[in-house]
Formats: C-alpha cells, sequence, structure tokens
C-alpha cells in the first residue's frame, strides 16, 4: 500500500540521517542481489574468497569491483533504478571512476557509461587520504590542519561538580557524587569483601584527584 507523504523535512531535521539510511539500504541491496545472480563481480579481497562490492558511510558510496564491460552497465542501471525508486538523484560532476592496475581504455568506456571523471589515487574520503603512503606525514597534514582549524575555536565548558551531582530535576546531570558512596561500600556487609575492596579501591583513584573532581 502507497504511503502518503503529509509533510517533509528540512535539510538539519534530526530525523532526516535516519529516514535516508533507510532509502540507501535499498541501494546496497540492490547491489548485494546483482552480485548474487551474477551480475556485478566484486573486489576479491584476501585468500578467502570474500568479494567486497560497496562501502556505504552516509551519503557516501564506493562501488568496487573487477574491471570487466559488464560492470559499468549493470552499475547504472541499478543507480537509475535508485533514483526512479527513492526519487534521490547521483550526482555524477561529484563522482570519480578509479582504477588500480586498469587500463586506460577501460577508464576510459566506464567514463562514457557512467558519464563521470577519472579519479586518481591516492584521493580523499571522508577526509582520510586512500592509497597514499600513511607513514608520510605530509599526508596527514591536510587532515591535520582541517581538525585544528574546526577545534581550535573550541574551548571546555567549565562546570562545578557541585551542579553536575545535581539530581536532573535540579538542573544537574545526577552524576552519583562518590564521597557519599565510598562510604557506604565501605561498610557494605551483605555485600562482601567485594564491596569493601571496590570502596577502598575508589577512595585510592577518586581521593588522590583533586578534591573538586571526585564525582562520577
Amino acid at each position: 500500500e502507497e504511503i502518503n507523504i503529509h509533510r517533509g523535512l528540512k535539510q538539519g531535521d534530526p530525523l532526516a540521517p535516519f529516514l535516508f539510511l533507510l532509502v540507501v539500504e535499498g541501494l546496497s541491496g540492490a547491489i548485494s542481489r546483482e552480485e548474487e545472480l551474477g551480475m556485478f563481480k566484486g573486489f576479491k579481497v584476501g585468500n578467502n574468497g570474500l568479494f567486497v562490492s560497496h562501502l556505504q558511510y552516509a551519503d557516501d558510496t564506493i562501488f568496487l569491483g573487477e574491471a570487466s564491460v559488464e560492470n559499468p552497465w549493470t552499475l547504472k542501471t541499478i543507480i537509475r533504478c535508485f533514483e526512479l525508486a527513492s526519487g534521490l538523484k547521483v550526482n555524477f560532476a561529484k563522482s570519480n571512476v578509479i582504477g588500480v592496475n586498469v587500463s586506460a581504455d577501460f577508464l576510459n568506456l566506464a567514463e562514457r557509461i557512467l558519464h563521470c571523471s577519472v579519479g586518481s589515487i591516492p584521493f580523499t574520503y571522508l577526509g582520510l587520504p586512500v592509497g597514499a603512503n600513511p607513514r608520510k606525514e605530509g599526508n596527514w597534514k591536510p587532515l591535520l590542519v582541517s581538525l585544528s582549524r574546526k577545534l581550535g575555536d573550541r574551548r571546555i565548558a567549565l562546570v562545578s561538580w557541585d551542579n553536575v551531582c545535581r539530581p536532573k530535576n535540579c538542573g544537574g546531570l545526577g552524576i552519583r557524587d562518590l564521597r557519599a558512596v565510598v562510604p557506604y561500600l565501605e561498610t557494605m556487609s551483605g555485600g562482601g569483601k567485594g564491596y569493601r575492596l571496590l570502596g577502598a579501591w575508589l577512595v585510592a583513584l577518586g581521593f588522590q584527584m583533586d578534591e573538586g573532581a571526585v564525582c562520577g
């Protein structure tokens, strides 16, 4: 039965990422089904015969497959069906086809079939350099600069532990104060040696710190 749409979601809505994941799960199922039917051949990893056909993170997807003529055509069909079913269009202007030990002729063919650009290794995926030497410091510099720029203006919000240990209905976080719990654990007879040992351990760990940091 068709679902009638009553209202949409704006960008930034907390529910939007969850709904998007439900939709792209269909894309994952479609590529897996074509792989089972032998219409799409994934990339073999290791000696155990494991084939990987795609990797997904949020709205980023990587398709992996053998350099065969059938794979680009099958992939184009899957993407087109996904667009018709979901109403979401793949931005081929931001998509690349990248080959590893693949001839330039095949890359040009895949480029014409999928209407995207030919990329090269190394490339950036989710902010990380893929295919670059991980031991070279220079390959990580763009990521470190980006993190420094995003986190540089942030400061730790200092909050009194007395406020943190207050109940939630009083504006606190409801975190238990160790200063109140430890004496109870030390004298608890029903719990046996384990509770007394836990109390002693908390005393040794907690009260070596600053007196104001004994909550939590």
